[in-house]
């Protein structure tokens, strides 16, 4: 049996560090109060959880959060989506299903720009926007 797993990888740099993992907390705690979720202190409490985690470099924050495991696309775009807007920036969607089926989608300013999905039905890469995924790379 292979992995599943979603997150989003919400890229950081270029905003203010000095309160972003706050900034970042009251806006997932506001939307999981939205749909109905009340926070709780105690995990074995929980209904589901989520983690927020800034890489070391501080150029990108992880968001995992267990609702988006259920393997659904557009509720993992909804929350990229929503993440980017709010923080005017880059948000990746990421899911692999059974370690072979493997989607990635690019959201900037709360838009979905462009995505990459294996299992598609019809795998072009020459329909993607390379110019698009050029803004989250790196020059080393």
């Amino acid at each position: 049996m292979g992995a599943f797993f979603t997150n989003v990888q919400l890229r950081t740099s270029g905003i203010d560090k000095s309160s972003l993992t706050d900034r970042i907390t009251n806006y997932l705690a506001q939307l999981n109060a939205e749909a109905g979720y009340i926070k709780v202190d105690e995990e074995t409490e929980a209904d589901k959880s989520v983690i927020v985690s800034l890489s070391e470099d501080l150029a990108w924050m992880s968001i995992y959060d267990e609702e988006t495991e259920d393997q659904d696309i557009k509720k993992l775009n909804k929350l990229a989506s929503g993440l980017s807007k709010e923080f005017k920036t880059t948000a990746l969607s990421i899911l692999v299903n059974d370690s072979d089926a493997v989607y990635i989608g690019v959201n900037i300013d709360g838009e979905l720009k462009d995505s990459i999905y294996n299992r598609a039905i019809e795998l072009d890469f020459d329909k993607n926007m390379p110019s698009i995924w050029s803004e989250i790379l790196v020059n080393i």
